[in-house]
């Protein structure tokens, strides 16, 4: 149902509106469905064009190989990246592509191999492939023969599957490959062949780094060419009962729509322009992690002073850039296959440009209550589903008897202390924030009080203030990531203008902590929070909101689902948070569901379905049923629902899960109080930005939501 009325100080602010196109918005193309999904053919002659535009490519990359070998070469090797693999990658997706039209047309199609794609390139590039794939070395081709094995593969499914359709992402994916991508490629494959007749010397020292920069480009774009694997065969594969797959002239979007508010700012402010700005920035911070987590980041202090010397102030400087990107990371998104961390020098160096705040205190809260397990999970689901009527073992309830591991805890909570390695288990490491001093019960003060008071305060005479109000906020960064630092000034900001503290809570990252874990982890300090704040850190909390912001939002509605599906499954009365606030939430983790706005990361960045894969199965482990509600809350019960406290939304139009955020919020149509904000041109992450009036409108949204609760009965 429509949510209450929005804060007079948003409207008055911001240009704040119904979007009318909502579903095509995102790809920033005016008319797109009439101009290019409702026409007739148009699947077929996006594929036919697209066909046409590899099959050049193909032809043009193989002149460059045999007429420039050396230096192509030679930059390819030294970067790890062979220029011939690219071949193989065209070849196979234009069988794919073919396998499709042929479908279409209702023609007999022909059964292709990895074995006769290779043999059908390795007869014009013999020479070169005799140097770069030794026939005694097999398996320098074996990541590209399973690529290669697997488009077959897939092609193969498309053409076995009986009376199957294709939906109309896939005529969205070809569009805007042809549009976008393809444009890109043939200029970088022109300035390539013509390098040698670059004349300006003050953009390159020599022809050696034109050839090297404009070869760095065409690589990276080509890269999404074999992105395309995925993409088109998720694509093609598409429930058509899909909200992404149904008319935007529906009863489904026109509800939807009602749930959504679009923002822009009333200062005339080129967001594009800004975001292209931020986004070499943001590549740069990506390497940097990467190189830091490889050698701890030894090495990156001589090379990162000389390249902000002149960064940006010249062509060269450009170069020098990618260049250093190259040497830094190789392709400096490509994604992490586990977790992130941060060493000691680069928290200190964010630290040090945070706004300051009166109190961030590191508190070790003790884990006391039954595990959340996963055979307790199902269990769960399967309840709340109506699968079964009561629990299979009533010996998985957390609340059956003693639902405490121990009554006597000589220490519930240990005060920004080192643990012992034997206590690590026992504890969780969490981070407490307020814009006011925070005394507790049985915490160390230090000559002039612990928070440098002129004398120290008992705790009895001190009272903490904090609006009797907590928030709880889970990083996202990925499922396992302990990345909030990076979020720390978004959070400080947060404290300081809405006068209550924050939390957050670390996530486990040993290997063998598989799911349910994080979410167990959760549950062990919230749990302590509403029977031992009180007593323990002199904090009477009376509301309680769960923010979270990408994988962390993920996590925050599936821990929320958790409390409501206790307090019904166990008839428990556990105190359920008075309102989640969800950034850029990551509500469905399938893994192979395709959509209008993930086909933005066809051509706009690296982002591929191997980037999602990674984060997701380093979550969920061997644990693979991606429609568990407390794994996508996408599928929770209209039981769940029906219980689910205030809920408020914050996502960017140009983010490629977009319409994975704009399923969630169908879903949510029904619960009683719902509203979510689509900020124009904004990327996933912003919470992150920094840029002064982009970082001010979201925080305003952010904060007048919460004022709202705080300042209610």
């Amino acid at each position: 149902m429509e949510s209450s009325k929005i804060p007079n100080l948003l409207t008055e602010k911001y240009n704040v509106y119904k979007e009318e196109n909502l579903k095509y918005s995102c790809l920033k193309i005016d008319n797109f469905e009439n101009e290019y999904i409702n026409k007739e053919n148009s699947m077929l002659n996006s594929l036919n064009s697209f066909k046409q535009s590899l099959e050049s490519i193909f032809e043009k990359i193989s002149d460059i190989i045999l007429n420039n070998n050396n230096t192509f070469n030679d930059t390819c090797l030294e970067n790890g990246i062979k220029s011939i693999d690219y071949l193989f990658i065209i070849k196979s997706i234009l069988y794919l592509i073919s396998t499709i039209i042929s479908k279409l047309e209702n023609k007999e199609i022909e059964n292709e191999s990895f074995q006769s794609l290779y043999e059908n390139i390795s007869k014009k590039f013999q020479k070169i492939l005799d140097v770069q794939y030794p026939k005694d070395n097999s398996s320098i081709i074996s990541n590209l023969e399973n690529y290669v094995k697997s488009v077959v593969e897939n092609a193969n499914k498309i053409k076995n599957e009986e009376n199957s359709k294709p939906g109309s992402v896939l005529t969205t994916l070809i569009t805007l490959i042809n549009i976008k991508l393809i444009p890109q490629i043939n200029e970088s494959i022109e300035k390539f062949k013509e390098i040698k007749n670059f004349k300006d010397t003050s953009y390159f020292n020599n022809q050696t780094k034109a050839h090297e920069m404009i070869l760095f480009d065409l690589l990276q774009l080509l890269k999404r060419i074999k992105n395309l694997n995925d993409f088109i065969y998720f694509g093609y594969f598409i429930d058509e009962k899909d909200l992404v797959n149904i008319k935007e002239a529906s009863e489904e979007w026109a509800d939807l729509k009602k749930l959504i508010w679009t923002v822009k700012p009333k200062k005339d402010l080129d967001v594009e322009k800004i975001m292209a700005e931020l986004s070499e920035t943001m590549q740069m911070r990506m390497a940097q992690m990467r190189k830091m987590r490889e050698n701890g980041g030894s090495k990156l202090v001589g090379m990162i002073g000389n390249v902000f010397n002149n960064l940006f102030n010249s062509s060269q400087a450009k170069y020098d850039f990618k260049k250093f990107l190259i040497q830094l990371y190789g392709f400096p998104m490509e994604p992490p296959n586990k977790t992130m961390k941060m060493n000691s020098m680069m928290k200190k160096m964010i630290t040090s440009r945070l706004p300051s705040i009166e109190c961030r205190k590191k508190l070790y809260l003790r884990k006391e209550y039954k595990p959340i397990t996963l055979e307790y999970i199902v269990e769960l689901n399967d309840f709340l589903n109506g699968k079964i009527r009561e629990p299979k073992d009533k010996n998985l309830l957390l609340f059956n008897g003693d639902y405490k591991l121990s009554e006597e805890m000589s220490k519930k909570c240990l005060f920004s202390t080192k643990l012992e390695k034997t206590e690590k288990d026992n504890y969780v490491s969490t981070r407490l924030m307020n814009n006011s001093p925070l005394l507790f019960k049985g915490e160390k003060l230090e000559k002039g009080g612990y928070f440098n008071f002129g004398q120290q305060t008992p705790v009895t005479e001190h009272k903490n203030e904090f609006k009797n109000t907590l928030i709880i906020h889970i990083n996202g960064g990925g499922f396992r990531s302990n990345m909030s630092l990076m979020m720390e000034r978004f959070l400080r900001e947060w404290s300081k203008d809405l006068g209550c503290a924050l939390m957050t809570i670390k996530k486990p990252e040993k290997d063998e902590d598989q799911y349910p874990a994080t979410l167990n982890q959760f549950y062990q300090v919230y749990m302590w929070l509403i029977n031992h704040a009180k007593d323990e850190l002199n904090m009477d909390i009376k509301k309680i909101i769960i923010s979270g912001d990408s994988a962390g939002g993920n996590l925050a509605m599936s821990f929320l689902y958790l409390l409501i599906g206790i307090n019904l499954f166990e008839k428990t009365n556990i105190k359920i948070p008075d309102l989640a606030m969800l950034e850029y939430p990551n509500l469905s983790l399938e893994v192979n569901k395709m959509s209008n706005s993930i086909c933005l990361g066809a051509y706009e960045s690296n982002y591929g379905h191997e980037f999602f894969k990674n984060l997701v199965d380093y979550y969920l482990g061997d644990f693979k049923d991606y429609k568990n509600m407390f794994v996508s809350p996408l599928y929770a019960s209209k039981m769940m629902i029906d219980n689910l406290p205030r809920i408020r939304v914050f996502f960017g139009n140009q983010d490629v899960s977009r319409d994975d955020f704009l399923r969630g919020i169908y879903n949510l149509r029904n619960c009683k109080d719902i509203r979510a904000y689509n900020f124009l041109s904004l990327p996933h992450g912003f919470n992150g930005i920094n840029h002064p009036d982009l970082f001010e409108m979201v925080k305003d949204f952010i904060i007048e939501e919460v004022k709202e609760i705080i300042n209610s009965n």
